[in-house]
């Protein structure tokens, strides 16, 4: 689109990525332009005809011009202490972190064990493995609901982090769903 309203077909309106990896069907894409001048996306690796606890892994590509894909991963979260019950990994986005030199990934996950979602996130140079072990970023489990008194979890999904330039400070935004008490 030239103006944000009235969109063209890019690739003759064909796909420019068929899935080969993982569940095959890729959900919630984020596209971001690495320091490096590539693209990459990273995603859901989900099949919704399967439930929507049954998906662990995120999936990543990179590509040079935004319609030639390569290097397909898929990341499974299991792999790490502490999720190896992961029953939800959704949502992915990465924000560069110059601090470290490194890609920060987040997402929101779950547990068998938990299945209220909060934001994970670990550093990756390259999209293919994490440098560092996934860690809690935001989750909001175990509140005390001020007008009831009664304990409860808020699922916390579909995270944003922008940074402001001009007031230095990074935001996240996300959506927020009461899911038990």
């Amino acid at each position: 689109s030239e103006d944000g309203y009235n969109y063209r077909p890019l690739n003759k309106n064909q796909p420019v990525i068929i899935q080969t990896k993982g569940k095959k069907c890729v959900r919630d894409p984020y596209i971001l332009k690495g320091e490096d001048g590539f693209y990459y996306i990273i995603g859901t690796d989900m099949r919704c005809e399967e439930g929507w606890t049954s998906n662990h892994c995120l999936i990543t590509w990179k590509s040079y011009d935004l319609v030639n894909w390569i290097d397909e991963t898929v990341i499974d979260m299991r792999q790490f202490k502490g999720f190896e019950t992961t029953n939800r990994a959704w949502a992915p986005q990465a924000i560069w972190d110059d601090s470290v030199g490194m890609y920060m990934v987040y997402w929101a996950t779950s547990t068998v064990e938990n299945d209220c979602a909060g934001h994970y996130y670990a550093y990756t140079k390259d999209f293919k493995t994490f440098e560092t072990e996934p860690e809690i970023l935001y989750g909001r489990w175990n509140e005390v609901d001020p007008e009831t008194g009664e304990t409860r979890n808020i699922q916390c999904i579909d995270g944003d982090i922008v940074y402001n330039e001009k007031d230095g400070y990074y935001y996240l935004y996300f959506k927020e769903d009461l899911t038990q008490k």
